[in-house]
């Protein structure tokens, strides 16, 4: 295993004091224990996730970007593979020694199947790594290397520091043109870390009242403008289905003010990420009627969440949908909001500022 420091490869009988042999610096991980990463595919996903330390991420975002990495040697297609080319090199060795065409297109047959069966193979809908386990990782790495630079802390609550929290008036003077509403403080955090709201002018609170110091204000001032652009960002969930509709017909948001944009995961763009798929959280599974039954079925048992894409992708793409317009959606009662196109396309290009992996 290469140390992070000095690049040195070491066996495991030079490390087994958990050291580098050459530069002494300690080593988070032994592989040799039974831990799933090695130090440098440890920094190589921190890497990733940061877009070379560029963006700042939350611990879920590197949750997932070492899921993605678990995903992508999935066993099963690993397995068939291995049993579909032995098969052949074994089966065509016996077939020659022996001289039997009927054992050679018996090999063949072994070796197509397993062949077939394994460019088939999905990776399982949800991570194989558990939350407890990644836990653990960050802990062990913290220790060994520090925390992540740009790994996003959430700000203890000003009634827990004391602080004063910001005056309504102070805020009062002040108008936003732009709001971003999610359906997670975690996603509100990430997009106040990478600064989006001084970048693009808006404001950003999530559906569940976050930031609690402000939240009130905020939404206070920004429901006096008659024409703010709402854009609701959200997981591929039924709870995230339904955010921009009711933000559009909800009085205690923004019904009959401004106009509202879906622009986040819908259900549809759930199936490039097979294999990073968490649990729903519906305790009475709902049937959406602008949903097909496969759609409602996934929903009744899988979401998406949005920090399962890069953070890079998520700022690059919500920006894009804040300059593209949407479709009109009228709902039931005759409210209406619009479907953008954040994560329906191709990843975001260089000509967007760089690109990234969507999955």
């Amino acid at each position: 295993m290469k140390c992070i420091k000095c690049q040195t490869d070491s066996k495991y009988s030079e490390r087994s004091g958990g050291t580098c042999p050459k530069c002494r610096a300690r080593f988070a991980f032994e592989p040799k224990s039974g831990d799933p990463f090695t130090d440098p595919a440890f920094a190589a996903a921190i890497d990733r996730v940061s877009a070379h330390d560029a963006v700042r991420f939350t611990h879920t975002n590197l949750y997932y970007e070492l899921a993605r990495a678990g995903r992508r040697t999935n066993a099963k297609k690993v397995v068939f593979l291995a049993i579909g080319f032995l098969g052949l090199v074994l089966g065509t060795l016996a077939a020659v020694g022996s001289g039997s065409i009927a054992l050679l297109v018996v090999a063949l047959a072994v070796a197509v199947s397993g062949i077939v069966l394994g460019l088939r193979a999905k990776p399982n809908p949800t991570p194989a790594l558990t939350q407890p386990t990644f836990s653990s990782l960050l802990d062990k790495w913290s220790a060994a290397h520090g925390t992540p630079s740009k790994l996003v802390q959430r700000a203890a609550p000003a009634s827990a520091t004391g602080r004063k929290a910001p005056l309504a008036k102070e805020l009062a003077t002040y108008s936003f043109d732009r709001a971003v509403i999610c359906d997670r403080p975690e996603t509100v955090d990430l997009l106040l870390a990478n600064n989006f709201h001084f970048e693009n002018n808006c404001a950003i609170l999530s559906v569940t009242g976050y930031p609690e110091a402000v939240f009130g204000p905020v939404l206070e001032m920004l429901r006096r403008n008659p024409k703010i652009e709402v854009y609701a960002l959200h997981d591929a969930s039924a709870e995230g289905h339904e955010l921009a509709r009711k933000l559009a017909t909800s009085p205690e948001w923004f019904r009959g003010i401004g106009r509202v944009t879906d622009v986040g995961i819908l259900v549809k763009h759930a199936a490039r990420l097979r294999g990073l798929w968490s649990a729903s959280r519906q305790t009475t599974p709902r049937a959406f009627g602008d949903l097909t039954a496969e759609e409602n079925a996934w929903l009744s048992v899988y979401a998406l969440e949005l920090a399962a894409i890069r953070p890079e992708q998520v700022i690059k793409r919500l920006f894009r949908a804040m300059t593209q317009p949407g479709t009109q959606v009228t709902t039931d009662d005759g409210g209406i909001f619009f479907v953008g196109g954040s994560f329906g396309g191709s990843d975001v290009g260089t000509s967007d500022g760089g690109g990234d992996s969507f999955g």
